[in-house]
């Protein structure tokens, strides 16, 4: 299991954050963050920031085409 950057928060919430900031959605590991915390927005914004530099972001997978196999005449 990973590291918890967030020692104040329950396993669970703190992986739920991670994959959220792995996915580039800091806005929603914010809203668990304080939801978890009661923290205010500074606050919260403030943790998410500190951890997520902690967190690698999952690299975009290639955009495969539609049809590969269609040619052109």
């Amino acid at each position: 299991m990973s590291a918890n950057f967030w020692p104040e928060l329950r396993q669970q919430t703190a992986a739920q954050i991670e994959a959220c900031l792995r996915r580039g959605e800091k806005i929603e590991a914010i809203v668990i963050y304080r939801e978890a915390t009661n923290a205010g927005l500074k606050e919260a914004k403030d943790a998410i920031e500190r951890g997520a530099s902690l967190v690698p972001a999952e690299k975009p997978k290639p955009a495969t085409p539609s049809n590969p196999k269609r040619r052109i005449p």
